[in-house]
């Protein structure tokens, strides 16, 4: 291991810090008398699962070699079964480093058969789901291609055609420990214990029905249908059931009471038009019958944090509405009594801001939605300066649109983050949140992306000049990641815009030559797209001010910081007004209090200037 002087000397590259991160030393306490018990050797162990005894537990090391091609989450892990010792007995998965060419290997195959493994609820032991054998063997699912790869997905798609077989597998966890508890035709799902491991609790899909069967293990013949539901009906499920956790810390359903109590939501497909409304019913398994004991009021939106007594429906609540801050309140006998929190608004003049939902039609017909927020005193009629913030996404058609397209619950208080773009509100501008939809045939929908942008960007102009919001003369765009390599390509490609803020963006699609955000294609394949997308090949039809910042260690592959040191000088060079701010310490997002008090000094000095016209006196 490395020791501090050897991560504080010279010559110590990233790999080796990362190394030296990840590499840990794995401990049992016993919280009785404090001792500390090392298990097995150092290692850079990215994830643990102790059995409910401590005596065994599941270690997820991430293994060299490592690699500047590619994430973290590629590189090779191990995930190996260890005795309390550090002793290895078993080795579940031992996966390689992946590129991203790579559909399956060994490793996928090895963790394939054993799915969804968790303890068995009596301490002793797993329990996993794994596909019944063919007659050759072979473990169903997990064919083959043509260069013996097995495709996750095929195994996916393939896995509910044929029966499952829910296991036991027992110390010392050899192959004949393991003890087949059940079988299913239809795939398990939603699969939880009763509080001694005798019983179990299921959810099977078929013929577009979900049913939920409680089965003794003892004799699965037995099993008993719950309750079922048509799974096209979003909305009006019945709600998943509460767990809770046995004497071994294991998370299982207790229905000893006779009851299951079940937690869920309802409302429609559509947030804005029906909002949601959670609550907590009673299931009475020897009636069929089940019971409301509470449910979110309307025109607010409440969940449920802590079940205190279902039976004498005693709750913790969060509850929140669009004009009222989240609170935790105590419900008891099925109403709200008293406020647990006292969270107050410290921008309620943000909060009392007018906010809408417009449908906007493009030239071509395409409907898409654009959120509006104007400062509460904004009297229609009153054009105000209209600041834009973006991100386009790609869709193959009109329905395809739609059917993604989520309204969102008017019952929620607004929230600002770290770094609201609604704070110009008090500097008398409108904020524009538009979607921004590219469309064409899938694989090919990037083909259109320049056309869909400009056109969707007038189509906004247009109708909020239209209805007098937005002064068509006065606006600015903004974005970040791909919003900010939207933003670029926006000021290159439209003359609508008088200053652009780009953040962490690319501007050269010829240095993300193998693929990028859902375009799948390379250079080699599309070469016109590519370049048609590279904003700084376009620079000097640009008509706007761009303000440019990243972070300096920013560790996306695909908005490298040389994409704003090479457009800032392309644009400098040319005479365009131009800025570039490279914020140290800082990854893909800025997350630094300095940081972000900088940024918005120097965006709304940009923002007065280029677009306002007002510029700050030395």
């Amino acid at each position: 291991m490395l020791n501090l002087n050897d991560f504080l000397g010279i010559g110590l590259d990233n790999l080796q810090r990362l190394e030296y991160f990840l590499k840990g030393q794995l401990v049992v306490i016993d919280a009785a008398n404090g001792k500390a018990k090392e298990i097995g050797q150092p290692s850079m162990i990215s994830g643990i699962d102790p059995s409910p005894k401590a005596d065994y537990v599941r270690v997820t090391t991430v293994q060299k070699p490592f690699s500047y091609i590619v994430p973290v989450s590629s590189f090779g892990s191990k995930e190996e079964l260890w005795n309390e010792n550090g002793k290895s007995l078993y080795t579940i998965l031992d996966r390689k480093l992946r590129s991203g060419e790579d559909l399956g290997d060994e490793a996928t195959r090895e963790l394939m058969p054993r799915r969804s493994l968790t303890w068995h609820p009596s301490g002793n032991g797993l329990t996993f789901i794994q596909n019944e054998p063919k007659k050759d063997g072979k473990v169903a699912g997990l064919e083959e291609d043509e260069q013996g790869r097995t495709p996750p997905a095929a195994a996916d798609a393939a896995a509910p055609k044929r029966r499952e077989m829910l296991v036991h597998w027992m110390a010392p966890f050899r192959k004949e420990d393991e003890k087949t508890l059940l079988t299913t035709d239809n795939g398990f799902a939603g699969l939880t214990f009763s509080p001694d491991g005798y019983t179990v609790f299921l959810t099977e899909t078929a013929d577009g029905t979900s049913t939920v069967y409680q089965t003794p293990l003892s004799d699965p013949s037995k099993r008993s249908k719950l309750w079922s539901w048509k799974t096209a009906d979003i909305g009006k499920a019945p709600g998943s059931p509460v767990s809770t956790t046995n004497s071994m810390g294991v998370s299982v359903l207790d229905a000893s009471s006779g009851k299951v109590y079940l937690r869920g939501s309802e409302g429609g497909v559509d947030a804005e038009k029906s909002p949601p409304r959670p609550f907590l019913d009673a299931y009475d398994i020897s009636t069929g019958k089940t019971s409301r004991l509470w449910q979110c009021e309307e025109k607010s939106y409440e969940t449920i944090d802590a079940i205190l007594d279902p039976v004498k429906k005693n709750l913790v609540i969060n509850r929140q509405t669009a004009t009222e801050q989240p609170n935790s309140y105590l419900v008891e006998n099925g109403v709200r009594t008293r406020a647990l929190t006292s969270n107050k608004d410290y921008a309620p003049d943000l909060t009392a801001a007018k906010r809408m939902r417009l449908q906007v039609t493009r030239a071509d017909g395409f409907k898409f939605w654009v959120k509006v927020t104007l400062p509460s005193w904004h009297v229609p009629g009153d054009k105000l300066p209209a600041f834009f913030w973006f991100y386009p996404s790609e869709y193959e058609n009109q329905a395809d649109y739609d059917r993604k397209e989520r309204g969102s619950n008017p019952n929620l208080f607004p929230v600002h983050g770290a770094s609201p773009k609604t704070l110009l509100l008090r500097r008398g501008w409108a904020f524009v949140e538009p979607d921004c939809p590219i469309v064409g045939p899938k694989g090919r929908m990037n083909d259109f992306y320049v056309n869909d942008l400009r056109n969707s960007l007038s189509a906004i102009i247009d109708d909020l000049d239209r209805r007098g919001m937005c002064d068509r003369t006065r606006l600015a765009l903004g974005g970040h990641s791909y919003g900010g390599f939207s933003t670029a390509n926006a000021m290159v490609h439209t003359p609508f815009f008088k200053a652009g803020i780009a953040g962490a963006g690319n501007y050269n699609r010829t240095l993300t030559p193998l693929s990028f955000q859902t375009e799948s294609r390379s250079i080699f394949e599309a070469k016109d797209t590519y370049l048609s997308m590279s904003a700084m090949l376009y620079a000097e039809n640009m008509t706007g001010a761009m303000l440019m910042y990243c972070g300096m260690d920013d560790q996306n592959v695909g908005t490298d910081p040389i994409n704003s040191v090479r457009m800032y000088n392309v644009l400098e060079s040319i005479g365009k007004p131009t800025a570039l701010y490279m914020y140290p310490y800082e990854d893909h997002g800025q997350i630094a209090k300095e940081t972000l008090l900088d940024q918005w000094a120097r965006w709304i000095a940009w923002l007065d200037k280029y677009v306002l016209g007002v510029e700050e006196k030395p």
